[in-house]
């Protein structure tokens, strides 16, 4: 019950993290994961790691081509820069 107590009032990034991020074998290609994961950073006040995880996600995506995702990507990116990502989609 304490673990569910404690999971229930971390932060999203960090759940996301550990649910999503940490144990993901296939991260290096995973850009969707990246994506979101900066979101949720950015909307929990990191701007600075979102920044630089939304970069990797763009990185990722590029060596792992998918067009549409990779304009999905920039979009936030700039969204971060600008301080004005209100929404994930």
């Amino acid at each position: 019950m304490a673990i569910a107590f404690a999971f229930y009032f971390m932060s999203t990034d960090k759940r996301y993290y550990l649910v999503s991020i940490k144990w993901n074998y296939e991260i290096e290609r995973d850009y969707r994961s990246l994506d979101k994961y900066a979101w949720f950073l950015y909307i929990n006040g990191n701007k600075e790691k979102a920044l630089e995880i939304e970069q990797e996600a763009l990185e990722t995506v590029i060596a792992n081509p998918n067009k549409e995702w990779q304009e999905f990507i920039e979009s936030h990116l700039e969204k971060i820069e600008d301080e004005n990502w209100v929404s994930y989609r």
